[in-house]
């Protein structure tokens, strides 16, 4: 029942040969030489790789591997060969021996651990390859006839530092499979091995106290200490007595490394009693680099875990508070701190890390204050997180920021009298690190910038981090302000005008001609004003907060002393004259939110902002624009519209107000609306302002107010109903007229523009220059842009019920006869033009160059070449030349799909007007999805986020007859166009010979990954039972309806969108199509997303009607084969458990109803049936355990599984230290998917796929 004892290097019972028959050493060692030799071919490499593996599978190959691995004379390359020879038969045909062999491999493994010693020069990969073979004799046989385990473990320690650090190496990995990681082998072994761990690891004397009625009839440990002590008291005794040696110095390292893995599972009264948290605070003191970076690791794993009770808090927390130990933590912290010109990287890497482990302590702080002893140093602990607080590097503030926002926010921490002090520093910082430091040029002297770009690589992972640390930044005032509002905003605001008054000191006085889009200046102020805005957010939170219950008298008192400084500030405000852009910018944007929130009852000051800001409109348009400027011609254009922009905001909620003052702001927007240079659609949003304040102001009866509405739009609507635009609609050459396209092909054939690479080194003739300004024109007749805008605002923010949206629902209804077959007929026609198929009278050079035409250029985030400002520079050079001419044809085509997209999404706020008429659904399906399949990527999104609002705001009795056909064809259509393109990426992949096209072909993958992800999304939306906008206010209106039903009655299901999408069969099919290809495609999030969605779907299938018995057939045969597909690719080795999970789902709910699952695993190469038997009886007996599950797919499907790149050798394996924790994750989570850089081939999966023939 325990370890075989060795003789002669044979085993009792063992029944190998001494030698292969067929197989000697000088064969074996050529073919290992051949693959290392440099000069050797891959054909030599291949072949000598697949005779080393062949190997493997004969019958001495353990003994064999035992002989090469043990014998310290050959040559380290046989000997690891051998080591792999044992691992094989260990992994593969463990069970399949008696136990007289099963006993003779475990000996020889043992055997070999016993020869490291100290006499040892074994490099340190056969060391950790012979504990990772115990590791794996372990997790099959220990506890089982394997009892002695912990007593051979235990006289290996008491022996020189080589053998520690091998049984430390066992320790760590036997905790990382029983426990962290998710091992098929571990789990299938139940909680037999994960109790064994416990047992050996804990004192006696806790699992005594803890676990008194445990079953004691295995006894696995030996000694009573337990491994968490022996472990903890060896670090103690090492870093007090002294490192001896640098072998010593890293068994410490180690020994803290195991105790990291065992600190994230094990029982928190062993941890106490173990001595661990003393353990880990002396090594810290160790003045090894390594051993600090290890005993703060550890810090970060004990503290990091959940659920600590009162008791452990005192134990464990207590004494990182106490005096010795934050005097500890600063000095490790003023050790660590580099200078941006001068960077060591293990002393940067430990002053990161530390910042990790004391947010994790300090969350006892905010958390927990009242569990922490009384002896808990306070004021030392907060000048600590002050001073790592003011650390340059970003990366290191984070944690003690995002601290500092949950200590504030702490209802029993935030008021304490320590706070008081620290108040005006944090202040300071915030507003420091609230500058856009991405905007600043990338060779910038400033060290926060210098550190960004050493910790981070691309620019999506930049801005997130940067949102992420201005986030806590803004939480930080908001908290502040929300507790002590009136000091706090004196001090914001002087701070503010300070920066106001010195804004330029240092920097040159603005200059037109040396306009600069992010210059100092504008980031200072925009830093300053974002401060005020989050100091706005936390005065509104004390107004509506802990306050209220107070006696109003004082409160108001206080409210009305904040307001009149608010007002007298902001009112100062208006009389800064700023020429800068940026600048102006910012203002514009905070006068807005003064007007918005906190004085939004004032009447006086709102009309005030609101005339601030119309005049600022008005003071613009006399700005001349520079033909040699075009960047701050933009910058110009960009305040136009952004000051429309917060005028109609401040119309939308202060209709009242600005009704009395009417005639007035009615004569200053004719003036503006009269202005030669104000465009189109900047006039119709300051149109719009009028029409939102006759909308939504009280006083007006509603038959006044539906004559004034009809003023502003009767011109507008009349276009609708011109015989002209509906001739022009009915044909697509009619179409093409309409938007002046007509003989653009020829235009462009005749000025050579296929023999023209680059369109943008040919510029226009008179010819040209006509032809773009007569589209532009066409552009501008058309009555699209002034309807989107008045329909949107009429709409904004509006209830249905309320007298906004009645008078909307009345003024729409009247048009939207006219409006919407002109608006699909529109959506339809420009799709069409994207449709090669459409073009039947062109030649072929004609389609090409229209092909090129449709190419859209885009500028992406961390893919283009060059800064964003600089890609939109070459498109305003370039617009004077073909490229500009095909650029306004591409132009004019998007404005159409656009604003009839949004159009169209907005008419579903109009509820049942739209969804009762009569015949309107196929017409729209075939409208937007018969040739959308011919947009590009990007445009194909669009409709989605289109389609989303159309699909939710539908009522349910309505989704049956308006959303089936809509839904099928729209997911018809996405599976169409995104399968395709995945295919072609794929394609181009295998093909790729060098890296020419490789930046457009990231650009194209990434994009295709945000609309594969966006599609997922939407499969969210309708299927995931936990997603809450998945009919979410019909779960409301159930559940209350079920809470007055009588107790006899019989309550009917939600109407939700997932019980409707289900019971549809249409519908479903079309989905489920979808989601089977997305199991394919290649980006592990949409996968997994998908897989939990249809593992949701499963049981609702499991019913005995015809529809559910062909819907769940296809789960078992399509769904379940394209799991396995996919567990087979290596590209998907990350999300193997989510595939496996699915499988087994399918198995335990189908398997009594369908034979389809087993016969398809039959049908697999090497599956026998009775291994197949026993897997599925596994899993019907796991039941609800899923764990357990996934390890027996994993186990079932081990020679079908994909392999990492990693783990195939072909790249090296990531460097544990710069791994990132969960936090370090959570603080860079990217939204954007980032683009597959490297290229990975996708493996042929042809042989897999014909497994199923």
């Amino acid at each position: 029942m325990n370890g075989a004892s060795a003789v002669n290097g044979t085993h009792a019972g063992a029944e190998y040969p001494a030698q292969s028959e067929d197989v000697t050493d000088s064969q074996v060692l050529q073919a290992l030489q051949l693959i290392h030799e440099s000069r050797s071919s891959n054909e030599q490499r291949q072949e000598a790789s697949q005779y080393l593996e062949q190997l493997k599978a004969q019958e001495g190959a353990p003994y064999k591997g035992f002989l090469y691995a043990s014998n310290k004379q050959h040559p380290t390359f046989l000997r690891y060969y051998g080591l792999s020879l044992l691992e094989s038969v260990i992994r593969h045909r463990w069970y399949d021996y008696s136990g007289e062999q099963s006993s003779a491999v475990r000996g020889w493994v043992l055997d070999l651990a016993q020869g490291v010693d100290v006499a040892t020069t074994d490099p340190s990969f056969i060391r950790n390859k012979v504990a990772q073979l115990w590791v794996e004799v372990a997790k099959r046989s220990w506890a089982l006839d394997w009892m002695n385990m912990d007593e051979m473990l235990v006289n290996l320690w008491s022996g020189p530092a080589v053998r520690k650090v091998l049984v430390l190496e066992v320790l760590e990995n036997l905790s990382e499979n029983s426990f962290g990681k998710e091992d098929a082998t571990a789990v299938l072994r139940g909680q037999d091995l994960s109790k064994a761990c416990v047992e050996i690891f804990t004192p006696a004397r806790v699992m005594l106290q803890h676990f008194p009625a445990r079953d004691t009839n295995v006894n696995v440990r030996y000694g009573s200490e337990g491994w968490l002590t022996r472990v903890a008291d060896f670090i103690i005794g090492h870093t007090k007595s002294g490192l001896a040696d640098e072998e010593t110095a890293f068994c410490v390292s180690k020994a803290l490394s195991t105790l990291k893995s065992i600190l994230s599972w094990a029982i928190l009264p062993a941890v106490a009693s173990s001595n661990c948290v003393e353990a880990v605070c002396g090594a810290l003191g160790s003045s090894n680099r390594s051993i600090e970076l290890a005993a703060i690791e550890t810090l970060f794993a004990l503290y990091s875990r959940p659920a600590f009770t009162d008791e452990d808090v005192v134990a464990l927390v207590g004494p990182l508070y106490e005096d010795a130990t934050i005097e500890r933590l600063r000095a490790i912290y003023r050790w660590s701190v580099v200078a941006a010109d001068d960077i060591d990287d293990e002393k940067y890497l430990i002053c990161k890390k530390l910042a990790e482990a004391v947010h994790a302590v300090g969350k006892y702080m905010a958390d927990r204050p009242d569990s922490l002893p009384e002896s808990a140093n306070y004021p030392a602990f907060l000048d600590l997180l002050v001073e790592m607080l003011r650390n340059e590097s970003l990366h290191v503030s984070i944690p003690i920021l995002h601290l500092w926002a949950k200590l504030l926010a702490s209802r029993d921490f935030g008021n304490l009298e320590a706070m008081s002090g620290i108040i005006g520093p944090l202040l300071e910082l915030c507003s420091q690190r609230l500058l856009r430091f991405e905007a600043l040029a990338q060779d910038a002297d400033v060290p926060a910038l210098i550190f960004l770009n050493e910790d981070l690589d691309t620019v999506p992972e930049k801005h997130a981090f940067l949102g992420n640390y201005a986030r806590f930044c803004r939480d930080v005032v908001d908290s502040i302000v929300s507790k002590r509002p009136f000091d706090a905003l004196q001090h914001i605001l002087n701070q503010a005008d300070h920066v106001l008054q010195h804004l330029y000191d240092g920097e040159p006085s603005f200059e037109v001609s040396q306009y600069k889009k992010a210059s100092i200046p504008a980031l200072k102020l925009d830093a300053q004003f974002s401060v005020i805005e989050a100091a706005l957010s936390g005065y509104t939170h004390w107004r509506t907060g802990k306050y209220k219950q107070q006696d109003p008298g004082p409160l108001n008192q206080e409210q009305e002393a904040i307001n009149t400084t608010l007002e007298n500030w902001c009112r100062r405000l208006f009389n800064a004259r700023f020429d800068e852009p940026g600048v102006q910018q910012r203002i514009t944007i905070l006068v807005a939110e003064f007007a918005l929130d906190p004085l939004k009852r004032n009447p006086d000051f709102v009309q005030a902002a609101f005339q601030y800001l119309v005049e600022t409109k008005r003071r613009l348009l006399t700005i001349p624009l520079s033909h040699d400027m075009p960047e701050y011609n933009e910058a110009i254009k960009d305040l136009h519209r952004l000051t429309s922009h917060q005028v109609q905001r401040i119309a939308l909620k202060a209709a009242d107000f600005l009704i009395q003052a009417f005639a007035h702001i009615e004569d200053a927007v004719s003036e503006l609306c009269q202005m030669p240079q104000m465009e189109e659609d900047d006039r119709d949003r300051c149109v719009s302002v009028l029409f939102i304040i006759i909308q939504r102001a009280s006083e007006l009866n509603e038959e006044e107010r539906l004559s004034r509405l009809e003023t502003y739009v009767g011109e507008t609507m009349s276009k609708w109903s011109a015989p002209q635009l509906a001739s022009s609609l009915q044909t697509f050459d009619g179409f093409c007229n309409l938007l002046s396209f007509s003989g653009f092909q020829d235009y462009f054939s005749s000025r050579g523009a296929l023999r023209t690479e680059d369109w943008s080194t040919s510029p226009l003739d008179e010819e040209g220059r006509i032809f773009r300004i007569r589209v532009e024109g066409a552009q501008r007749e058309l009555p699209l842009r002034a309807t989107t805008t008045f329909f949107s605002v009429s709409l904004d923010k509006t209830e249905p019920g309320s007298q906004p949206y009645e008078t909307a629902l009345t003024l729409w209804s009247k048009y939207l006869p006219a409006i919407l077959p002109n608006v699909l007929q529109l959506i339809s026609l420009s799709h069409m033009f994207s449709n090669p198929a459409a073009w039947t009278t062109s030649s072929e050079e004609s389609k090409v160059i229209l092909s090129r035409i449709l190419r859209d250029r885009f500028w992406q985030v961390g893919i283009s070449s060059g800064s964003r400002d600089e890609f939109y520079n070459r498109v305003e050079q370039s617009k004077s030349t073909l490229e500009g001419l095909a650029s306004v044809i591409r132009g004019s085509l998007r404005l159409v799909r656009d604003k009839c997209y949004r159009l169209l999404s907005s008419t579903s706020l109009l509820g049942e007007t739209i969804y009762r008429l009569d015949g309107l659904p196929p017409i729209m399906a075939k409208a937007i999805f018969e040739h959308s399949p011919a947009l590009s990527t990007h445009q194909t999104g669009i409709i989605i986020d289109m389609m989303r609002p159309i699909i939710e705001n539908c009522p349910p009795d309505a989704r049956e007859r308006f959303l089936t056909p809509l839904i099928t064809a729209m997911f018809d259509s996405l599976d169409q166009k995104i399968s395709s393109e995945w295919h072609a990426i794929d394609q181009r992949s295998k093909a790729a010979a060098n890296d020419d096209g490789l930046q457009e072909e990231m650009k194209n993958e990434s994009i295709l990954r945000q609309l594969t992800y966006n599609c997922v999304m939407l499969v969210v939306r309708l299927l995931d039972p936990k997603d809450g906008s998945s009919g979410s206010k019909d779960h409301a209106h159930h559940n209350s309806k079920s809470a007055a039903a009588t107790p006899g009655e019989v309550t009917p299901m939600p109407a939700t969108l997932r019980n409707f999408v289900l019971g549809n069969p249409q519908v479903f099919k079309s989905v489920v199509l979808f989601s089977t290809h997305a199991l394919h495609m290649h980006d592990n999030r949409c996968c997994g997303l998908i897989t939990r969605v249809l593992r949701s779907i499963v049981g609702d299938f499991a019913g005995s009607d015809s529809v559910a018995g062909e819907i769940r057939e296809f789960i078992s045969s399509e769904v379940f084969k394209a799991c396995i597909v996919s567990l087979h690719d290596p590209y998907f080795v990350d999300i193997q458990s989510d595939l496996a999970q699915l499988i087994a789902t399918i198995i335990r709910r189908y398997s009594a109803m369908t034979d389809t699952p087993r016969q398809i695993l039959l049908s697999l190469p090497n599956m026998d049936q009775q291994s197949i038997v026993g897997a599925l009886h596994q899993i019907f007996k796991a039941d609800n355990a899923s764990r357990l599950q996934r390890a027996i797919v994993l186990k079932l499907l081990e020679n079908l599984r994909g392999v990492s790149i990693s783990e195939q050798g072909r790249l090296p394996k990531p460097d544990p230290k710069k791994a990132r924790s969960a936090l370090q994750e959570e603080y860079m989570t990217v939204e954007q998917p980032r683009s597959n850089v490297d290229k990975e081939r996708s493996p042929d999966l042809g042989g897999v796929a014909n497994m199923f023939a």
